[in-house]
């Protein structure tokens, strides 16, 4: 599937009539070193105008602080598989949501062990269980955010 994706992801680039939406900051969490879902979901994002920053995997709470604060992203991503993984999502979580100056981004988890239940336990704004379904997600508030924004005259 890797090797199929390095092959695909030039050519799925954004239109160049298509205007870049919003900026998500995306990883996977420390402990995890899964990668698929999350690589083929930022394939999908960059497809519809989401400028993603992918910051990998085994990714600390402290670096996904460092690059939101560094980078002012609309959302940030953040994918987990293992379910020993949902403590460090949390405090993940909780470090952004204590750290970053208001208002914070809209944060969103997935992965194969995420469901409401995790999402209320890491307090995220949103979770999700595939990629149009997070798609259509960032979409929603990357909009919404951007109808927030002075207008220029």
């Amino acid at each position: 599937m890797r090797q199929m994706t390095d092959l695909l992801e030039p050519h799925l680039g954004t239109k160049k009539t298509e205007s870049v939406i919003g900026t998500m900051l995306l990883g996977t969490v420390a402990g995890d070193i899964h990668d698929l879902g999350k690589n083929l979901f930022a394939i999908l994002a960059r497809c519809k105008g989401i400028h993603v920053i992918d910051l990998g995997v085994d990714v600390p709470p402290a670096t996904f602080l460092a690059k939101a604060q560094e980078h002012k992203p609309a959302m940030i991503g953040i994918s987990c598989v293992l379910t020993t993984g949902w403590p460090k999502l949390e405090e993940t979580v909780s470090l952004l949501r204590n750290k970053l100056p208001p208002p914070v981004p809209s944060i969103i988890i997935g992965g194969t062990s995420i469901d409401e239940h995790v999402c209320r336990y890491v307090k995220s704004d949103f979770c999700v269980s595939d990629a149009s379904e997070g798609l259509a997600i960032c979409h929603r508030v990357m909009n919404k955010s951007e109808d927030k924004r002075p207008k220029k005259r």
